[in-house]
């Protein structure tokens, strides 16, 4: 009888914790305040001096070179969401690059908590226009409970700097956070004199199926968190890069206002995100993103569609200068990463079907941008198709130098990949 009354008692007692949990997170899915859209009334930067209006010889030199090029890392004014093809960034950078070749001035144009995330520099101190900045620093402007400003390798004014570092935790929108409270249109420094990120995290809105741990599930795209007269302005300026990607024929992404995201599964076919499963790689589980960033060179596959691409701006093979025939199928990249691996990068690559379909065959992988490896690459690949859901699959790729050497089977350099999990 008094085993009995113990497990009673502790049933009941297990019933009250579990009961008082669920009124916990019931108390705390209360407490978020409803929903609000916050619109930025000014884009960060002067839009006049991002796009060189100031200097119409520096402009066509930069049109000239989104016509002539693939350089997306040089030759753009800004470059578009997702970013599927930024390789240290696979699956997706999910954030906007601004190419401003200068310190402009940065202002916040509504009020904002802001905490300083990263020093890249490390106390690295500057003078900027007669200003004493920290450069190459990372800082969040929370802008309500749910949204959220970051801009990456920008320089901080000192005195900002100062202040958040000397701050103590306050309220921030219901939470207890070490920030500083900004208010509405206040400079805080300057942009880098190459470029700076933008992105724009909205905790209501889940970008990806499963959180990969990277803070990326909830990066969504900048264009739809400014006012409309700051869109127009955007637009307005945008499309004379929108019309020299247009002539080059060379740009996956070249949409500010896209509504592809960083979904790129596609079931049945080698369309996808995929991650280093096994083999040729001595690894262990520390190195999966799900549990660990170990990332490195070919751990990381990124093959996308064609019908997934913007069609106005993708449509020539730029090393041949021709239109693409229907034999190509779309746009393949490994991960740029720290190599750690006996494996040589292969960049960005054209995928051009020579045998079989979209989920087994082979593919010449023909030179796109950021090639490591030299001479013809020919893709054997195979999908192995689960029988419950597609993020149980499972790829075998294998490189040849030869079509003749593809055609035969694999052989123990083939590696397999598995999915990543995408929205």
């Amino acid at each position: 009888m008094k085993i009995k009354f113990i497990i009673i008692i502790g049933v009941v007692i297990g019933a009250s914790i579990t009961s008082g949990l669920l009124i916990w997170l019931n108390f705390e899915e209360f407490r978020k305040p409803a929903y609000e859209k916050v619109l930025l009334p000014q884009f960060p930067v002067s839009l006049y001096h991002v796009f060189w209006n100031d200097s119409i010889a520096t402009q066509t030199t930069i049109l000239n070179n989104i016509k002539t090029k693939y350089t997306e890392m040089t030759s753009l004014f800004i470059v578009p969401y997702p970013n599927l093809y930024h390789l240290d960034h696979l699956p997706a950078a999910g954030k906007w690059y601004v190419y401003t070749n200068r310190n402009l001035s940065i202002t916040i144009p509504v009020d904002s908590y802001m905490e300083i995330t990263q020093d890249w520099a490390g106390n690295l101190i500057n003078i900027i226009n007669g200003t004493e900045v920290q450069i190459n620093m990372r800082a969040s402007f929370r802008l309500n409970y749910y949204i959220t400003l970051e801009l990456n390798h920008i320089c901080i004014n000192t005195s900002l700097v100062h202040a958040y570092n000397n701050a103590g935790t306050i309220d921030v929108f219901g939470e207890k956070r070490k920030a500083i409270f900004l208010p509405a249109n206040t400079t805080i420094g300057f942009s880098m004199f190459q470029a700076f990120d933008l992105l724009i995290e909205d905790r209501y809105v889940q970008n990806y199926e499963i959180i990969q741990g990277f803070g990326w599930d909830h990066w969504v795209n900048p264009y739809y968190y400014f006012t409309e007269e700051v869109r127009n302005e955007l637009d307005s300026y945008y499309q004379m890069q929108y019309n020299a990607m247009a002539e080059s024929g060379g740009y996956v992404e070249s949409r500010l206002d896209t509504n592809m995201t960083v979904n790129i599964n596609e079931a049945g076919t080698i369309f996808g995100n995929w991650f280093y499963h096994e083999w040729p790689f001595e690894l262990n589980y520390t190195n999966h993103p799900y549990w660990g960033k170990y990332w490195f060179d070919g751990s990381r596959l990124n093959i996308l569609n064609i019908n997934k691409t913007d069609r106005n701006t993708f449509y020539k093979d730029i090393k041949t200068g021709q239109n693409f025939s229907s034999n190509m199928i779309g746009v393949f990249g490994d991960a740029d990463y720290e190599n750690t691996q006996n494996y040589t990068l292969i960049g960005g690559r054209y995928m051009y079907l020579l045998e079989g379909n979209t989920s087994v065959g082979i593919v010449n992988l023909t030179e796109f941008f950021s090639n490591e490896r030299s001479g013809p690459i020919y893709m054997k690949y195979q999908l192995i198709p689960a029988s419950t859901s597609m993020y149980d699959d499972l790829l075998y790729i294998e490189y040849f130098d030869s079509l003749t050497a593809a055609q035969g089977p694999f052989t123990t350099n083939k590696i397999t990949y598995s999915r990543s999990y995408q929205n």
